[in-house]
């Protein structure tokens, strides 16, 4: 292991692997709180190092410090799935030489409310021999002899759970500047190496800087097509499926359609079980209203839930709920509501707490004329997640059906439960409903909006509200009020 400030999490994985390994390594790069005293307590040799941004020197101290027969690699936010305890018990008694194990970590994050995990493989088994070392600054390898192929490897059986990627913990650790620290070094070292673009790109995309991660990725693109053409075997790195998926996801966001099915089409060419691949082909497709090419696409995706374990690294969510949510929402496109609804349900199956699912589910079945459960479906997402989507949808569904005053008392009721900018949207939205329905309250919204802390330019934004919801008595009012 290597560690620095982890003692949220350290024990737990020190716990997952008790009784299962006979000696624990950890290389601490600087720790300021208790750390080294949980590391100690647990048995650990620990030896302290400084910190160089460069991931395999660390990685590689640790190696060096091993004694027995197979290494296991495993960072303090991830645990051992307890269902693989016994099959990593068990290679203590077989030979090594210089074959590593491809372990399976399913990163949990929360995209999306209810979301399970994203899963890539990684080469965290392999024997303790001196050939045998990490490379590359950040999303290191371990590799025989150096090569960017890494170690020869066979799967394996073994699951790791990885939750660094939880936004509480990436703004606490500052991920995504340290990384990208680290990536615009080993580009500098090196700008012909299409992986180094590659994690150029991943760590843009923690920043929110789309056109740098895009950039990059077609940079990527571009330098290993000539590696690949350069290799006798013509074999495509394992990252470059992902990354070449990552972009077309990021053309599709700009209007790039046309551009984003070509590029999955490209990636089918060389991992034609790919879920993401067939996933992105599917929402170009849909992009461009070609809806049975899209639906195709997207049944392909689910069938390649089979195959996930062949990719170095997939969207295991795809297969399970994201491809059965697009599929419904193209039959609602269709009119063709109670196709949709199966395909929402089928969706819940597998992730009963998806918050898109389960609002497609209510929008399905409004469409069908059962309002009640509609209702319902819509009241339960925000009785469990009390977030500004669920909240819109709730209030927007009570206004479809001409229920001004239910509407205005879930806006009492969720309002101040919303952030500030949200909460001028309901209370003015609220002051809008009760004047064009002629109920009272239209003063007290206006009240409650410009009562509300933390919020740039208030008024105006109030002001621009009620006009576009055409609320020209609460604006009449807002005026003659005089500024707030």
């Amino acid at each position: 292991m290597i560690v620095r400030d982890e003692e949220r999490f350290l024990s737990e994985a020190l716990e997952s692997v008790r009784g299962v390994v006979d000696e624990i390594c950890i290389v601490d790069t600087g720790s300021r709180d208790t750390t080294l005293e949980i590391a100690r307590g647990a048995g650990a040799r620990v030896r302290e190092i400084v910190w160089e941004d460069d991931f395999s020197a660390a990685r590689n101290a640790a190696l060096e410090m091993a004694t027995r027969r197979w290494i296991f690699v495993l960072d303090a936010d991830e645990r051992l799935a307890p269902k693989s305890r016994e099959t990593l018990t068990a290679l203590r008694e077989q030979p090594a030489h210089l074959t590593g194990l491809w372990v399976r970590c399913f990163n949990f994050a929360k995209d999306y409310k209810g979301s399970g995990a994203m899963s890539n493989a990684l080469i965290r088994v392999f024997p303790n021999h001196e050939r045998i070392r990490y490379r590359n600054r950040i999303h290191e390898i371990a590799a025989l002899d150096g090569s960017e192929d890494g170690v020869p490897a066979l799967r394996s059986k073994i699951d790791i759970i990885h939750l660094g990627y939880s936004d509480d913990v990436m703004r606490a650790r500052r991920k995504g500047d340290r990384n990208m620290e680290i990536a615009e070094a080993a580009l500098r070292a090196d700008a012909e190496n299409p992986y180094n673009w590659y994690n150029y790109a991943t760590s843009a995309m923690l920043l929110g800087r789309t056109a740098g991660a895009v950039g990059a990725l077609e940079k990527m693109r571009e330098l290993s097509r000539l590696k690949t053409m350069a290799r006798e075997d013509r074999k495509v790195q394992a990252f470059v499926p992902n990354g070449l998926s990552l972009l077309a996801g990021m053309y599709l966001k700009q209007g790039r359609s046309s551009e984003a099915e070509q590029l999955a089409r490209e990636v089918l060419t060389f991992a034609p079980t790919l879920a993401d691949a067939h996933f992105m082909l599917g929402k170009a497709l849909a992009a461009q209203r070609r809806f049975p090419e899209a639906r195709d696409a997207f049944v392909a995706a689910i069938e390649d839930g089979k195959d996930v374990a062949r990719h170095a690294v997939v969207d295991n969510e795809v297969p399970l709920w994201k491809a059965p949510v697009e599929l419904g929402a193209i039959f609602m496109k269709e009119g063709a509501h109670e196709l949709a609804l199966r395909w929402f349900e089928f969706a819940l199956q597998a992730r009963p707490r998806v918050q898109l699912a389960r609002l497609n589910r209510a929008r399905a079945l409004e469409a069908l004329g059962r309002w009640d459960e509609a209702r319902a479906g819509f009241a339960a997402v925000w009785d469990d997640e009390r977030d500004n989507l669920a909240a819109n949808e709730y209030v927007n569904c009570l206004l479809r059906h001409s229920e001004d005053a239910a509407a205005l008392a879930f806006i009492d009721e969720a309002a101040p439960q919303l952030p500030p900018e949200s909460q001028v949207v309901f209370y003015g939205s609220g002051a809008a409903i009760a004047s064009r329905a002629g109920l009272p309250g239209v003063e007290r919204y206006l009240e409650l909006a410009q009562g509300v802390q933390g919020v740039a330019d208030l008024r105006p934004r109030l002001e621009a509200l009620l006009s576009r919801l055409s609320a020209d008595g609460a604006l009449a009012l807002l005026a003659a009020k005089g500024p707030a």
